[in-house]
C-alpha cells in the first residue's frame, strides 16, 4: 500500500497548490484542501497533522519540481533557470510567498536550496543579476506591472544574456 499512500500525499499537495492558485492564501485551510482532494479531514491529518506541515511538504515538492524541470531542460543551469523560472508553472514562487506570509521559518529551507543554485552559476556578477532579474519577472507578473510586449522584450534579453554568460 505505500504507493497508494504516496499517491494520496501527492494528491493532497496538488489540492493545496490549486487552492492557493485559484482561491488565494486565506482559503488555504486543512478543510478546504481535504475537500478539494476528495478526502476526509482525518485522511489529510494522517499525512499533514498541521497546516505548517502541509505547507512544508508543498514547499519541498515545488522546490524539487522546479529543480528537476531545470535539470530536464538539458540546458546550462542559468539558461534553464531563465527559461523556466520566469513563469511559475511549478508553483514554487507562489508557495514561497505563502510560506513567507504564514510561516517565515520555512524560508530557511528555500534559502538553502537557493544557495545551492547560486553555486551552480557561472562565475561573475552578471549571472547573479540574470537570475535575480528572472525572479523579478515573476514578481512583475504578480503585480501586473509590465505589458506583454515589455515582458517579452525583457525575457528575450535575459535569455540572450543567459546563453552568452553560460556559453
Amino acid at each position: 500500500m505505500p504507493g497508494v499512500r504516496g499517491g494520496l500525499r501527492q494528491r493532497l499537495l496538488q489540492a493545496a497548490l490549486e487552492v492557493l492558485r485559484q482561491e488565494g492564501l486565506l482559503a488555504l485551510t486543512l478543510e478546504r484542501v481535504a475537500e478539494r482532494a476528495g478526502v476526509s479531514k482525518g485522511g489529510l491529518l494522517h499525512h499533514f497533522p498541521t497546516k505548517e506541515d502541509l505547507l512544508t511538504g508543498l514547499l519541498e515538492r515545488e522546490l524539487d519540481r522546479f529543480e528537476e524541470a531545470v535539470r530536464a531542460s538539458g540546458r546550462p543551469f542559468l539558461e534553464g533557470y531563465v527559461r523556466l523560472g520566469h513563469r511559475d508553472e511549478t508553483g514554487v514562487f507562489l508557495v514561497l510567498l505563502a510560506a513567507s506570509a504564514l510561516y517565515p521559518g520555512l524560508l530557511e529551507r528555500a534559502r538553502a536550496r537557493f544557495r545551492a543554485w547560486l553555486g551552480r552559476l557561472p562565475p561573475g556578477p552578471e549571472a547573479l543579476l540574470i537570475l535575480l532579474a528572472t525572479d523579478g519577472l515573476r514578481l512583475a507578473d504578480l503585480l501586473g506591472t509590465l505589458s506583454p510586449p515589455e515582458r517579452e522584450r525583457a525575457l528575450e534579453a535575459l535569455l540572450a544574456r543567459a546563453q552568452e554568460v553560460a556559453g
